[in-house]
């Protein structure tokens, strides 16, 4: 079978590697120079505290397959993450103190802490009313990891096109500018780009773009950071329809001792600037947790687009003979690629099935439509 996977991010790569490594024909074509979307942009965390108690089991899964790639991946900074996920007011206090109860009744080791306990840990917080650190979460470094599935999906035999800018896609071709390249499936895994390339197939699949700001903050901040924080009510908003601006206190370290401050969700296209209003309002975020922060300047910042996909999971698996489809991570591409790739291969390959909560939907009423209202066939 040859398979044509378009887009190179942390998702495009691992779905080559594991189609290639399978005995598919591989060829990966991205725009950019890959990693040049969101798994470029992305802070590395593969956190378990602000995930659905249903989809432990899928994080498990994902964090298994990850390690078992270490072997062969090399050093991508993989390892635990202590980050603290913090009620600032009563209401948030209550909320966690549920979600802590959920996690541990999934199975989840989940560490309670008071107020004086996340301050003893993370001496540079601001007073906490609770906390909860989650022992088996994980972080890496992104680009790397991304880079190192790329390699591997070298090796097994993918050829990879970068700066090739597909405009085109239908069940079993491509379309790019020196034109038009047939296979026999076509794997749309392009993150933020999902949905706008599908649009013309005459697939209509709700994946849309949510811009991101992430600002790194001056060498320094290290000594106040030592294991991170985030707000309590992230997971609310990461999993929300709402189409509105949302801020939450995310404040990160990474290996090498860069601090890293998030974390905003809006929707406003693929809009690429940097907004320095929404830049102030962050670093006033991460201040209410981080007081030390206000002495720090940020040195730099970036965007990016988590894609967000309706219902809050991905979309993976088969919209038509010839053309499937794996995005719709939204923030979580980093945690599920390469379990994602290994779903996606059985699949195509095998027969196997998508986990429920990623099969595409079969009815209208979801909005996975084909032109003229047919609903899409998997």
């Amino acid at each position: 079978m040859k398979v044509i996977v378009v887009g190179g991010g942390i998702v495009g790569a691992s779905c080559a590697y594991a189609l290639a490594r399978q005995g598919a024909r591989v060829e990966l074509l991205d725009a950019g120079d890959p990693p040049s979307g969101a798994s470029a942009r992305s802070d590395g965390s593969l956190f378990l505290g602000n995930k659905r108690p249903a989809d432990v089991p899928l994080v498990r899964a994902a964090l298994a397959t990850w390690q078992r790639l270490l072997p062969q991946v090399g050093d991508i900074e993989f390892e635990s993450n202590e980050l603290l996920m913090v009620a600032q007011d009563e209401a948030q206090e209550r909320a966690l103190v549920e979600r802590v109860a959920a996690l541990r009744a999934a199975g989840v080791d989940v560490r309670e802490l008071t107020g004086a306990q996340c301050v003893a840990v993370e001496p540079g917080l601001a007073p906490v009313r609770f906390g909860s650190q989650v022992v088996e979460s994980r972080e890496l470094q992104p680009m790397l990891a991304t880079l190192a599935m790329l390699r591997l999906a070298r090796a097994a035999g993918t050829t990879v096109r970068p700066h090739t800018r597909v405009q085109a896609v239908r069940p079993g071709e491509v379309r790019t500018a020196d034109g038009t390249h047939p296979a026999d499936e076509v794997v749309v895994a392009a993150g933020a780009w999902t949905g706008e390339l599908l649009a013309g197939s005459g697939h209509r699949v709700p994946i849309e773009p949510r811009r991101g700001h992430v600002l790194v903050v001056e060498r320094k901040a290290a000594e106040l950071v030592r294991c991170g924080a985030m707000g309590s009510t992230y997971a609310d908003v990461a999993q929300s329809a709402d189409p509105d601006l949302h801020v939450v206190p995310l404040v990160t370290v990474t290996k090498s001792g860069t601090v890293l401050i998030g974390a905003s969700r809006e929707r406003v296209g693929l809009r690429d600037q940097v907004d320095p209003h929404l830049v102030t309002r962050m670093c006033a975020a991460a201040v209410s947790l981080y007081p030390g922060l206000a002495s720090c300047r940020v040195t730099r910042s970036w965007v990016g687009f988590r894609p967000w996909a309706t219902g809050g999971y991905p979309y993976v698996g088969r919209l038509a003979p010839g053309l499937s489809v794996a995005a719709g991570h939204e923030g979580e591409g980093i945690t599920y690629g390469p379990y994602t790739g290994e779903v996606l291969a059985s699949h195509l390959l095998a027969g196997a099935d998508v986990p429920a909560v990623w099969q595409l939907p079969q009815t209208s009423d979801t909005g996975l439509l084909r032109e003229g209202g047919t609903a899409c066939p998997t």
